[in-house]
């Protein structure tokens, strides 16, 4: 079957309760959204951490021919082993991993971290972060900002038609607040090769709070400062 292929790139994507978000990041990721690459060419694992509201699966899997859906049965508070799950999973010779579920790509994304990955056999690919709304989602809560009003301001844009519209409902996280060319502290998408992800050794298991702690920023120091 073309699910059990190699191919080019596998991104694992963590999923803990996201029924009204994971369905857009799939979608998001799909073929019919990214641009330059064909069903084939990747792969999309999403690891289910132990939720307890489930999403629909049937609705992802119609947006992407290639998702493969794991399932915890020893879940815990945080997402490390379920990323080093999807890490054993993998297929692609490019692995990526989309720590938290409920993010949206913009249509180059893919694409683009293959041909980031051809420049160097050790390139560390990241992206940029960002929150929808008027500001950090820290501070826009406190100003009323809720999930009515972002579905309304997602539906404002018609992202679905182009999602490059999405930067113009969007503000720099804090993880990039210096902007498009400083140095990052995280990335919610972190590119790698196969090899690359086996010296490191995958996510750290001694982060154990929920949602990882310093577990994405961990692995980002240690992949930029490898040889």
């Amino acid at each position: 079957a073309a699910g059990m292929t190699q191919c080019r790139l596998s991104l694992v994507v963590v999923d803990y309760n996201m029924p009204r978000e994971l369905p857009r990041t799939i979608h998001s990721l799909s073929p019919a959204m990214q641009t330059g690459l064909s069903a084939d060419d990747y792969e999309i694992i999403i690891v289910d951490n132990g939720s307890t509201r489930p999403f629909d699966e049937a609705a992802c899997r119609r947006r992407a021919p290639r998702l493969r859906i794991e399932h915890m049965s020893d879940s815990a508070p945080s997402p490390v082993a379920a990323i080093n799950r999807g890490l054993e999973r993998a297929r692609g010779d490019l692995v990526g991993v989309w720590i938290d579920g409920a993010r949206l790509a913009s249509p180059g994304l893919l694409e683009t971290a293959l041909m980031a990955a051809r420049m160097h056999p050790r390139a560390v690919i990241g992206t940029i972060g960002f929150h929808l709304g008027p500001d950090v989602q820290m501070r826009s809560i406190q100003e009323g900002y809720d999930q009515a009003r972002e579905d309304a301001l997602l539906a404002s844009v018609d992202w679905e038609t182009d999602a490059y519209r999405l930067f113009g409902i969007s503000s720099f996280a804090g993880s990039s607040a210096n902007g498009w060319f400083l140095p990052i502290a995280e990335s919610n998408a972190l590119f790698m090769t196969r090899a690359l992800w086996d010296e490191l050794g995958g996510y750290d298991p001694a982060f154990r709070m929920a949602g990882g702690g310093l577990a994405n920023l961990d692995i980002w120091r240690r992949a930029c400062e490898a040889p």
